[in-house]
């Protein structure tokens, strides 16, 4: 393991004593001594980067994303048998349990959604593990090492999204700040060990000075990989157009999807050398949020979770309004 490990860190360029896969820029000063800049790679450098890392662990990086997906699979299959169960069900019985099975429906349900958001959560923190650990270790090593880590890291993942749910509310361009600030709360939680709101106002503190650059950065790469799946639905809908063969529309289909699950986490590690090299230029950050950051961060926090309860109480008296005058879902929805 040593071995593999140290014939990893040759190859992306990582030493014991700084696994961040970027070189610190450095220029000379008039005394002629080399001080370091404060200066972001380009695009082109950190994509570079990432990309060398992904191919080096792209077993292991796909391994990760494969397992919640297969997982997702199962549930559907379970979720369809108890349909058919509860409908078998309904008819022998003659409708006498229709209320036990509806609620048992729901229970099952509510625990499968739990289910797959903790295998979702694990699934990230897992391949954010083992892109930065600098460990060469296969997927399910990924999976054992993070399994402690998994509800602090859903805990910030949920601060982040009712902060950010919050902010677009607010005209938009407060979410698309708040975005960007905490783009890296999670990657903070899980490689310098701060928890909850210390975790997204690290990141902040990471950004500060540096946003337009982390907007450019992170936005690019949603749009190139946003330009590759427009290019395979240009292709598609060619083969659409000249009346191909259903087969052969079919088989493309497989192919962009293929295409596009194995390459998405190159996104990921771009995300976690984009941290690496805000790290970089701040080798010496403090890391001492004021009262009145916090407090902000919470109020804001708090917002965003009554914005969410308000939005499902509407949606759900929404639906019992649309039952009691009698216009059911399916007749909404034929519309």
């Amino acid at each position: 393991m040593a071995e593999a490990e140290q014939r990893y860190n040759d190859q992306t360029g990582q030493t014991s004593e700084d696994k961040t896969g970027q070189t610190r820029q450095t220029s000379e000063d008039k005394t002629g001594q080399t001080r370091q800049t404060d200066l972001l790679p380009s695009f082109s450098q950190i994509l570079g980067s990432s990309w060398q890392i992904y191919r080096l662990k792209i077993k292991a990086l796909i391994g990760i994303t494969l397992i919640p997906v297969l997982a997702s699979l199962f549930f559907v299959i379970i979720a369809l048998l108890c349909v058919a169960l509860f409908s078998a069900l309904g008819v022998v019985t003659g409708g006498a349990y229709t209320s036990i099975i509806v609620v048992i429906a729901i229970v099952l349900g509510l625990i499968a959604v739990i289910a797959l958001l903790y295998l979702a959560f694990w699934g990230q923190i897992a391949l954010l593990y083992n892109i930065g650990s600098g460990e060469a270790i296969g997927a399910v090593e990924s999976y054992k090492k993070t399994k402690g880590k998994i509800w602090d890291f859903a805990w910030i993942a949920c601060l982040v999204g009712l902060i950010e749910l919050c902010g677009y509310l607010l005209l938009l361009v407060p979410g698309i700040i708040f975005s960007i600030w905490f783009s890296f709360a999670t990657i903070v939680f899980l490689f310098e060990n701060e928890k909850g709101m210390n975790a997204l106002l690290k990141s902040r503190e990471y950004v500060r000075g540096k946003w337009w650059n982390v907007l450019i950065l992170l936005w690019a790469m949603s749009g190139l990989f946003l330009l590759l799946s427009w290019t395979f639905s240009f292709l598609g809908d060619g083969l659409k157009a000249a009346n191909s063969h259903e087969a052969i529309q079919l088989l493309f289909g497989f192919v962009e999807q293929t295409a596009l699950f194995i390459l998405a986490p190159l996104q990921t590690v771009f995300v976690y050398q984009t941290f690496k090299s805000l790290k970089a230029v701040k080798p010496e950050m403090v890391f001492t949020p004021s009262k009145r950051t916090r407090t902000a961060a919470i109020i804001t926090c708090v917002l965003g979770g009554l914005v969410l309860v308000a939005l499902i109480a509407l949606a759900v008296i929404g639906i019992a309004a649309l039952s009691q005058t009698g216009i059911g879902l399916e007749a909404l929805f034929n519309q």
